[in-house]
């Protein structure tokens, strides 16, 4: 049913009108002029209205949600997850790493103890409710039609990355004794960062300094002096 979905979002059947793409990034962009801390915000609402989401996050939940605000951990989280939404945002007229960005956030979310499709519902539903709040004159009617056709699509992607770790999840536990895959944990296989170039850029991710890549990690013993010789040879800045 995954491939499915992908599938039909990657031949352009997204189902958001390019009015709606441009009511989604226009007040996105205004939201965010306005409101410089408008990831806190969102977060500081959606805690409010869920309290028992705090729990989620193991770094904050004894903390007083008064206090979060002036905590860096709690400011640095909220920007990366704005970022996202950002990314996301902007991507909307691609809509292979569209739907590439909210998987690989989907996936990312995964192995995280006790968080569910529910969760994310409840952060766009909040962020909603926090962008009509800031501006009622610019989110008009339309504009939160379109808005809530966008977390739509955005939940109905994440609860089938959910339900592909659980599929796979099932099947690897499963799998012959013999079978390489049954050695692999199997939430964490799935989660493995998407490929696509255009997802993995849009969302400006890249090989941390001295983090071994996957075929670096598995190629043995000596191989990757020769990975990076060989990715130095093929870089035309070098």
């Amino acid at each position: 049913m995954g491939n499915v979905l992908r599938k039909n979002f990657s031949n352009q059947q997204c189902p958001l009108t390019e009015r709606d793409k441009i009511l989604i990034r226009n007040s996105w962009r205004m939201y965010c002029e306005r409101n410089p801390d408008y990831d806190v915000s969102i977060f500081i609402g959606m805690f409010a209205k869920y309290p028992e989401y705090l729990q989620l996050f193991p770094r904050f939940r004894d903390k007083e949600l008064r206090a979060l605000r002036n905590d860096a951990a709690f400011r640095a989280h909220a920007c990366a997850v704005g970022h996202q939404l950002s990314a996301i945002v902007e991507c909307i007229e691609d809509d292979e790493a569209f739907v590439e960005l909210i998987r690989k956030n989907a996936a990312d979310h995964v192995p995280r103890a006790g968080v569910r499709p529910a969760n994310f519902e409840g952060f766009f539903a909040a962020a909603l409710e926090q962008m009509v709040a800031c501006n009622r004159a610019l989110m008009t009617p339309a504009t939160v039609d379109a808005w809530q056709r966008l977390f739509e699509i955005m939940n109905t992607i994440t609860r089938n990355v959910y339900e592909e770790a659980a599929e796979f999840s099932a099947t690897s536990q499963h799998a012959p004794s013999g079978d390489e895959r049954s050695s692999l944990d199997p939430v964490a296989a799935f989660a493995e960062p998407s490929k696509t170039d255009a997802a993995d850029a849009a969302a400006g991710s890249s090989t941390a300094p001295g983090q071994l890549t996957t075929q670096e990690a598995t190629a043995g013993p000596g191989a990757s002096e020769k990975l990076a010789a060989e990715r130095r040879d093929s870089d035309p800045g070098t």
